[in-house]
């Protein structure tokens, strides 16, 4: 299997690959009419896909080594996930025909990571 330095982080790389994949399938684009429905099922699942995804990467540091969470590693993760984040939403907006750029979208990533790696922090002390 994968060893050396990526060693740990093949689950956050196969997530990640399912993030793009299902990130730039076509989609049916959804008009909200009111502030409730903006929280539909599309920002819960933008929330936990980005949860998971930063839990997963910082996984894949914590079987790199045996040390505690330093700072450094979890602002790496906060800048991939939520990069990774910015960077498909703007692919939505000019590489898509029936996907678009959504604000709100990016606010669930942000909090998906947060959350992510408040719970890694949580459980792994």
């Amino acid at each position: 299997m994968i060893k050396g330095r990526f060693n740990g982080f093949l689950p956050s790389l196969i997530w990640t690959i399912v993030i793009v994949i299902l990130s730039v399938l076509p989609g049916e684009t959804v008009r909200s009419t009111s502030f409730l429905e903006l929280w539909n099922v599309d920002k819960v699942g933008h929330l936990i896909v980005y949860m998971i995804h930063s839990y997963l990467l910082l996984y894949g540091f914590s079987k790199r080594n045996d040390r505690k969470m330093e700072t450094e590693q979890v602002m790496i993760v906060i800048l991939l996930s939520v990069g990774l984040g910015v960077l498909l939403e703007v692919i939505q907006h000019f590489w898509t025909h029936d996907r678009q750029f959504d604000l709100l979208d990016m606010f669930a990533n942000v909090l998906g990571t947060t959350i992510g790696v408040v719970l890694f922090k949580l459980l792994h002390k």
